[in-house]
């Protein structure tokens, strides 16, 4: 263990300024703290900043390289480290490495008992901001990606809240509150009003504050109401105007609700493509099925049904119709096996326009926008649902 006063300090400072780094998105700043964190490791020996430097490490090389193997070692490297350390700053090395990490490598619901232990040994150690960062991973972007029940995901908001303001944690406040009014309002019938983040417990118009990590959730937000209530021109518009430069996965790089907010934004592209033909929307569209192929390809277990429906809606642009069927198929069923109901949904959803508005048979494209319903209503969208099954009752 590192004894030296000196360096204990410099430590202490590079570790400061590798979270100050990452807040402020200066991807190159970070990387060079993180590797002196790591130099003095291994030259002045263990230190209680030791295990959070070598997740940080996995974490660069995951999103730099996507190189899952050798991020997943220096993961591993840093839990033996905090094992000789204690709890001191685990918090912090357990969010870096299944945050940035391990939810790319491993099935997600293995996250749900380390991020929980993550948010007591940061209490336990004093460190609130780890803490509640575990916390928030746990019982909030954990759940809602895997698509648990919407409704089960907010019983918990009260509580975290609490937490949050006992813990004056101002931007983990803003990013809950964010999205505790993004999934009241995918509860609702799709409209005007429910695809604006305006409501009860958040109000975009009436939070001025431009820090990244707010405007990151409030785009997160918005983006998942516009896809989910089918408003695909005004999320194309948004991501041309608003959220140009601004989106979560550039904000707030590599970490794991990015995944899932490129792969929305995906679909949305591919819908306007089908729906306008336009070199652009094409183009962007291409552009996330080219990332997502790399992420499928680097073996991350969480997204392969991502990989196939963007390839389903590649093969309906190119009118490769049986391929797009097959891929579609594969999509759902993948997405329904793992126990993702909202992809589950949407992509039934996708599936049934498909068939409707390109193949013009009706008796399939309503079967699946019966599947659709389905699972809206076991995700918790019932207005969703009630609004679909409008539809199918024009057809």
């Amino acid at each position: 263990m590192m004894k030296d006063s000196k360096h204990l300090a410099i430590a202490k400072m590079l570790s400061m300024l590798h979270v100050a780094s990452h807040n402020g998105n200066d991807i190159f700043f970070n990387f060079l703290c993180v590797c002196k964190v790591i130099e003095t490791t291994l030259d002045h020996g263990i230190h209680t900043y030791s295990a959070a430097g070598f997740a940080s490490l996995a974490a660069v090389v995951m999103f730099l390289k996507n190189d899952s193997a050798n991020a997943s070692r220096f993961c591993d490297i840093a839990f033996l480290i905090q094992e000789k350390i204690g709890i001191r700053n685990a918090a912090e090395t357990i969010h870096i490495s299944w945050g940035f990490v391990l939810c790319y490598t491993k099935p997600l619901h293995e996250a749900l008992t380390p991020t929980l232990e993550g948010y007591s040994k940061g209490l336990r150690d004093g460190d609130n901001e780890g803490a509640m960062l575990d916390l928030l991973l746990r019982f909030v972007y954990l759940p809602y990606v895997m698509g648990k029940n919407l409704g089960s995901i907010l019983e918990h908001f009260p509580t975290i809240a609490a937490q949050l303001e006992e813990s004056s944690r101002t931007k983990e406040i803003l990013a809950l509150r964010a999205c505790w009014q993004m999934i009241l309002n995918l509860q609702l019938p799709p409209d005007e009003a429910s695809k604006k983040l305006e409501g009860e417990v958040y109000s975009q118009s009436s939070e001025t504050s431009e820090i990244p990590w707010k405007v990151a959730n409030e785009n997160l937000a918005n983006g998942e109401l516009l896809l989910f209530f089918s408003d695909h021109e005004a999320r194309t518009k948004r991501l041309m105007n608003d959220e140009k430069g601004k989106t979560y996965s550039e904000l707030i790089q590599g970490y794991f609700p990015s995944r899932i907010e490129t792969f929305h934004r995906g679909i949305a592209w591919f819908a306007m493509a089908r729906r306008t033909r336009r070199r652009k929307h094409r183009s962007e569209a291409m552009k996330v099925k080219k990332q997502v192929a790399k992420w499928a390809k680097a073996g991350d277990p969480n997204i392969q049904h991502y990989h196939l429906l963007l390839n389903a809606e590649v093969a309906v642009l190119d009118k490769r119709f049986a391929k797009a069927d097959a891929l579609y198929k594969q999509a759902i069923s993948y997405a329904a096996r793992i126990g993702h109901i909202h992809h589950a949904a949407l992509f039934h959803e996708r599936f049934a326009e498909y068939r409707l508005e390109v193949r013009g048979d009706k008796d399939d494209g309503k079967y699946h926008m019966e599947q659709a319903i389905r699972y809206y209503t076991e995700w918790g969208a019932v207005g969703k649902a009630e609004q679909l099954k409008k539809d199918v009752n024009k057809l």
